[in-house]
């Protein structure tokens, strides 16, 4: 599944770059995360709880940021696993930054998300459904911090 996402912040290049690249300020973003941990400057693990359809899932996921082009671009590729076992997640992600003006920039994202086990069962729609409204309150979160 294929997922692209672009919207703007009312903030300096810079700042954002500072912000996405720091997995403890972006974390607390994203919603359902309960735990983050870092390992090295580039890799980290989360632990994330979210519903899909009626299953509940606990994901335990690794990311690695592979590329970065300070402060404009990066890629990361992450895999998860739910505790419960009903599936497992791969994700591709690439994210750049482009400056609007001095205190503007847009963000854009693009995620290649494969998933399997029961998870898989729901079909994309239901499955981009639940990722559209991830993400909203993902980008929600963000500005709300970013902004501030």
């Amino acid at each position: 599944m294929q997922i692209e996402e672009k919207f703007t912040v009312k903030a300096p290049a810079q700042k954002v770059w500072d912000f996405v690249i720091n997995p403890e300020l972006i974390g607390p973003c994203i919603p359902g995360l309960e735990k983050i941990d870092i390992l090295d400057e580039n890799t980290y693990e989360t632990v994330v709880k979210v519903k899909v359809g009626f299953i509940k899932v606990k994901m335990n996921t690794k990311t690695i940021i592979i590329e970065k082009n300070p402060p404009y671009h990066m890629k990361t590729v992450s895999d998860g696993r739910d505790t419960l076992k009903a599936g497992e997640v791969h994700q591709e992600m690439t994210v750049n930054i482009k400056e609007l003006s001095d205190s503007t920039c847009e963000i854009s994202y693009s995620a290649n998300v494969r998933v399997t086990g029961k998870l898989a069962t729901f079909g994309e729609k239901i499955m981009r459904s639940t990722t559209k409204k991830l993400s909203d309150q993902f980008i929600k979160n963000l500005r709300s911090k970013l902004e501030e």
